[in-house]
């Protein structure tokens, strides 16, 4: 488990990230390769867009070796990267939204990123067919609530953060993420029942 890996920052990663903030140049690149899989899934999740969370996720680990001074030592390293992450994510919405106002004139600034692909296991079809529904239902819903409650609900189910964690890569207190994953949680009952019912009649 993700969470299991990270809360103690003793895990490989943190200890290349110790390295690399001490001074080991060479230890950026391994940092990168213990990382950017959780960080470009999550960058993922977020924002649905393949090509995005790879830019994103490239720019992430720019930023992480800019900002190694400000590193704490013993820290776990991905909720600093998952905050960093976020921050880029909200940043590119910003400015999607600015480029849609600009060209179309649209007031909303909405605009749909397109679906992520679903990535199987070696399990059978019919159970990756239901697993593959079911993640991009969820993933369907989360794109219709505020992004800080679905953020709070990915990060807490999807990347198993704890709520403490999830607390500093929000920038936020500890009960507004308890109160913004429940928010996700009963709007995700609703969406999904709507959609069960849906396909009922």
């Amino acid at each position: 488990m993700l969470a299991a890996r990270m809360v103690g920052g003793d895990s490989p990663l943190d200890r290349a990230m110790a390295r690399f903030a001490a001074g080991e140049d060479a230890a950026l690149a391994e940092v990168y390769d213990l990382g950017a899989s959780a960080v470009f899934t999550f960058l993922q999740r977020l924002c649905r867009d393949k090509p995005l969370a790879e830019d994103l996720t490239q720019e992430t680990f720019l930023r992480i070796h800019r900002a190694r001074g400000l590193y704490r030592q013993g820290a776990p390293v991905l909720p600093w990267a998952y905050t960093i992450a976020r921050r880029l994510f909200l940043d590119s919405v910003r400015s999607r939204r600015s480029e849609v106002q600009d060209s179309f004139g649209d007031p909303s600034g909405t605009e749909r990123l397109s679906p992520r692909n679903m990535a199987g296991e070696s399990r059978s079809a019919e159970e990756l067919l239901a697993d593959a529904e079911l993640a991009q239902a969820v993933d369907d819903a989360l794109a219709q609530i505020p992004e800080a409650q679905a953020s709070a609900f990915r990060l807490l189910k999807g990347e198993g953060l704890s709520i403490a964690e999830v607390a500093a890569v929000m920038g936020t207190s500890k009960g507004a993420v308890k109160l913004r994953a429940h928010r996700a949680y009963v709007a995700l009952r609703t969406l999904l029942g709507q959609r069960v019912e849906g396909k009922g009649q």
